[in-house]
């Protein structure tokens, strides 16, 4: 019994740990994923202004 209380013990720990980790990396994949989600963002206003350029040159509206 006091053996598998100490292995469970250990298994505890080691997942506090790896619990640990995760949270402590969360802020650095958030970033990126804002990040992505920025430059996409980007890339679809200068779309848009490029479209409406072309409309514009074209006699669109």
């Amino acid at each position: 019994v006091v053996q598998r209380q100490s292995n469970l013990e250990a298994v505890n720990k080691k997942l506090e740990r790896e619990i640990e980790d995760f949270e402590a990396g969360l802020p650095a994949f958030e970033q990126q994923q804002y990040d992505r989600f920025a430059r996409m963002e980007t890339a679809l206003m200068e779309i848009q202004s490029q479209a409406g350029f072309i409309m514009s040159s074209v006699g669109g509206s």
